[in-house]
């Protein structure tokens, strides 16, 4: 049972000082209904959900970001799944072309 992702949290941390620079939030829009218990749960309304940018936006805006960072940048997720099993297939669903960097991590 796929769905479209709605929501993506990341943070940028200096590995070799061990600090978290920054923290990002990303508001994906959609036309799906989304249960209120999920709305609880990422603390957002469906109001906000249909407000939100693009997925190709939000890609972009994220992409940006860690593209102006000095340094090495990778991508560090909780196992493979986040990336393979859930943004590449929605991209390809979405007709969207993911930067090079969601292929390291």
């Amino acid at each position: 049972d796929e769905k479209e992702i709605i929501y993506i949290a990341f943070q940028a941390i200096n590995v070799t000082e061990n600090k978290v620079l920054d923290g990002h939030e990303v508001v994906i829009r959609t036309e799906q209904s989304i249960s209120q218990s999920l709305q609880l749960q990422i603390g957002l309304s469906e109001e906000d959900i249909r407000n939100g940018i693009p997925f190709q936006d939000a890609v972009n805006q994220i992409s940006e970001y860690l593209g102006a960072l000095k340094g090495s940048v990778r991508v560090i997720t909780d196992g493979q799944a986040h990336i393979r099993q859930c943004l590449q297939p929605d991209a390809v669903r979405r007709d969207c072309i993911l930067p090079g960097l969601f292929n390291s991590f």
